[in-house]
């Protein structure tokens, strides 16, 4: 039975697995051996590295947002271009029809024309 290759690789798995949980064991050991409290290197990295990650996101979330306003943004201008447009053509309108009145309150008072009294 001792000859039997079965027994020989079942102990080399064996010594395999020993030598794992001693590798496991001493990393376990390292990591208990730390200092408890996080040194102040530490916490700026990770208060460094959360605000870049925060940065990221809502650089991100505005560009998202700035492209979504873009065509309305774009629409807006133009209403405002055709509501200035329309308030110049009004003025020009209304100036244009003061004009008329005056000229032909100027053409009755020439003419002496009077309304017909009733």
């Amino acid at each position: 039975m001792a000859d039997d290759p079965r027994l020989i690789h079942i102990e080399g798995r064996v010594d395999r697995l020993e030598s794992d949980v001693l590798e496991i064991k001493s990393g376990v050991q390292k990591l208990l051996d730390r200092p408890q409290n996080p040194g102040l290197q530490q916490v700026l990295g990770t208060l460094v590295s959360t605000l870049v990650a925060c940065g990221l996101i809502f650089g991100f979330a505005e560009w998202r947002l700035s492209q979504a306003v873009l065509p309305v943004k774009e629409e807006i201008l133009m209403l405002k271009s055709d509501i200035r447009q329309n308030d110049a053509n009004n003025w020009e309108t209304k100036v244009h029809a003061a004009v008329l009145e005056e000229r032909s309150i100027w053409l009755r008072s020439a003419e002496g024309w009077k309304p017909d009294a009733k």
